[in-house]
């Protein structure tokens, strides 16, 4: 079967969900089954910098993601601001509608499956779809829709799409209907695996961060945006450091927060050193680059915890991955990720609402080496259960059915 995905800003997003959906695509391609059509949107300069840095290449005028069978089928869109496209504007849809049209009639897929509905954008491919006569599915990945647009993205979506699934029951609710498959999520295990990480690379991560034999490492990989709640965190953290119970034991406790920051996410990020600074936490909460997967899976290996304080999130990765290689995991009760981690059975849940309780339930964890441990080995069990064979297999399943509904 032939399945054209779309994912706005695959390739050119290097973030977490855009590395998922490449594993599940590689993984669909690797069951001999489907024949992965990816497109997504792009600038012409973003197409060539992408060619010059190796993630996609060209063979006999088409293109390919590096190193796979995967045909990527850029539609070029006009461009916001330098490697910003605008996905509500009439004028992206009506060039990213127009590249679709063309792209439908002459590849003749058998299903359109759109990822991460957020923008008008995702509405004009379910009407492509629709309109040439093509089963459509659309995955959720958020939570509550935050504006009104949003909700009226979802009802429209809701409306075009032959089948509607999401990865948390937190993120199904969001349509506030029945007709909405939950389908999980999964972890990329033979990439996100403790054995993979040498041990030079997670001591590196130990010496420039946390060198102490009492220092103890926090991470929290996120986007430098107001939802991932990093001001909460920060705050968390001041009153860990102070607490006497961590003072009398001797603890030092770091906080490792990489993340990409987009430009409009500059400002929050100044917003938010500044507030390390005025609670005098420099040296404790340690600002770092986006990192690439590679290093992103020693830092896990090397820190103790992996935090996840974001509000309404519908489903989050980091803390899967963090809980694989062997982080106890720490997360906000307000929303998706609590359907993964359970207060005191594999990890820590905290109100996103109160910094007290955060302190207290990350200060559980650091004074008994016994309770992390015991936490940590059981979060592992639970990543180790979200396989990419399970997600893909599910994906075959869903697919068939909808081909064989249309056929009907």
């Amino acid at each position: 079967m032939k399945v054209l995905r779309f994912s706005h800003d695959y390739l050119v997003n290097t973030g977490g969900l855009m590395a998922h959906l490449r594993a599940l695509n590689r993984a669909l391609v690797g069951t001999g089954r489907v024949e992965v059509l990816q497109t997504f949107l792009v600038g012409e300069s973003q197409m060539e910098a992408l060619e010059a840095g190796g993630r996609v290449s060209r063979r006999d005028g088409v293109w390919y993601e590096a190193g796979t069978p995967i045909r990527v089928l850029p539609c070029i869109v006009p461009m916001r601001t330098p490697g910003r496209t605008d996905m509500d504007s009439g004028t992206a849809c009506a060039a990213f509608r127009r590249h679709l049209d063309e792209l439908l009639r002459r590849e003749r897929p058998h299903l359109l499956h759109v990822h991460l509905v957020r923008h008008r954008i995702q509405v004009v491919a379910l009407e492509a779809a629709g309109d040439a006569g093509i089963p459509s599915v659309i995955t959720h990945h958020e939570g509550r829709p935050a504006t009104p647009e949003m909700a009226g993205i979802l009802r429209e979506s809701y409306r075009l799409a032959g089948r509607v699934c999401a990865v948390t029951r937190f993120s199904a609710a969001a349509f506030g209907r029945s007709r909405v498959d939950y389908r999980g999520f999964f972890v990329d295990r033979d990439f996100w695996k403790p054995g993979a990480v040498a041990d030079r690379d997670r001591d590196t991560w130990r010496r420039r961060l946390a060198p102490g034999a009492m220092d103890r490492l926090l991470v929290y990989p996120a986007r430098f945006i107001p939802r991932k709640n990093h001001e909460f965190l920060i705050r968390g953290m001041s009153g860990l450091v102070r607490s006497r119970a961590v003072r009398d034991a001797g603890l030092r406790v770091r906080l490792a927060l990489p993340g990409p920051t987009l430009p409009e996410g500059l400002p929050y990020r100044a917003r938010l050193q500044k507030l390390v600074a005025d609670l005098d936490l420099d040296g404790h909460v340690i600002f770092l680059d986006t990192l690439s997967p590679v290093e992103l899976r020693a830092l896990y290996s090397a820190s103790e915890v992996v935090v996840y304080p974001a509000r309404n999130e519908g489903a989050g990765r980091s803390h899967l991955e963090g809980m694989l290689l062997g982080c106890c995991p720490a997360v906000s009760g307000d929303g998706g990720l609590v359907e993964y981690v359970r207060h005191g059975v594999n990890g820590i849940v905290f109100s996103p609402n109160r910094v007290d309780d955060l302190a207290r339930g990350i200060e559980s964890i650091l004074l008994s080496e016994d309770l992390r441990r015991s936490l940590a080995a059981a979060a592992r069990e639970t990543a180790s259960g979200l396989t990419l064979d399970r997600y893909a297999s599910d994906h075959l399943s869903l697919y068939r059915g909808l081909i064989d509904e249309k056929r009907a």
